[in-house]
């Protein structure tokens, strides 16, 4: 064949472009499609959205914005909406991979675990059904945003279950303090989660007594972690009194071992 005259190069590239641009402007369409929708659905009400995921059953994104909406719902007993809320999660995010997603539904879930533990329920197979969600999302993600800090406090809602079962809860509250270590390595300045941990070796202190352990060493970094955490924030008056009441546990086991605990007793004093 000749070679191509200038008016067919022109026409080709012409044809190229056309469906260069018919193509970007197809993938902006699908892109303000799924961001309208994305956004429909965060206007929308529980109720209507219960309609939408009725209509659409296989529609996950809309059984998210369910499971989100039925959480936020409001009335006196909360087990209901957060039961509603996870069932949603579980049938729109069964297999999903998103850290953020997983780390919601395990959230979902703690809140429930909580609920029905203040009722003496036994929520242990929720507790460790969130930690599984939020041990997998830091699988994906390693650096999710307070990551260790929340499975410790899933750890460390398993443990309270335990104990309220009459199991021993001291495995669960060692992993609450081995995820702790782990957040504070990454947010090291953060008080919160000093606070967390000293609730966790507070607890883990008084069940190594139960069993006949010497929780001298639990309390003492226990009272460490509640310092620092008043000594970044001095408004966190809670933690001053957690302090001071693990200090007096402090000193009542060491006199009551014929040790001298007075020293306990006055810093517990001087910082009542």
């Amino acid at each position: 064949r000749g070679p191509v005259g200038p008016q067919r190069a022109l026409s080709r590239r012409t044809v190229a472009a056309g469906v260069a641009v018919a193509l970007a402007a197809g993938l902006l369409l699908v892109s303000r499609t799924v961001f309208d929708r994305e956004a429909h659905l965060r206007r929308m009400s529980a109720a209507e959205l219960r309609a939408w995921t009725a209509r659409r059953p296989g529609d996950a994104r809309g059984r998210l914005y369910l499971a989100l909406a039925c959480g936020r719902a409001g009335g006196t007993d909360p087990i209901p909406r957060f039961q509603a809320a996870l069932q949603h999660f579980r049938e729109g995010a069964r297999d999903c991979d998103q850290p953020f997603v997983l780390s919601l539904r395990a959230q979902i879930a703690t809140n429930l675990a909580e609920a029905l533990r203040s009722r003496g329920e036994d929520a242990r197979d929720l507790a460790r059904e969130a930690i599984a969600d939020l041990e997998r999302a830091l699988r994906v993600k390693p650096d999710l945003d307070y990551g260790h800090d929340s499975l410790g406090q899933l750890w460390l809602e398993l443990a309270r279950s335990e104990r309220a079962s009459g199991k021993d809860p001291r495995p669960a509250l060692a992993a609450a303090v081995s995820e702790y270590d782990a957040g504070l390595t990454r947010l090291p300045d953060s008080e919160i989660a000093h606070h967390n941990r000293g609730i966790a070796l507070s607890e883990l202190g008084d069940a190594a007594l139960l069993y006949a352990d010497d929780p001298t060493e639990l309390w003492l970094r226990a009272a460490d972690d509640f310092a620092e955490s008043v000594r970044r924030n001095p408004d966190l008056h809670r933690d001053r009194s957690e302090r001071v009441l693990v200090l007096c546990r402090l000193g009542q086991f060491s006199t009551g071992r014929g040790r001298d605990g007075s020293e306990s007793y006055r810093v517990a004093l001087a910082e009542a």
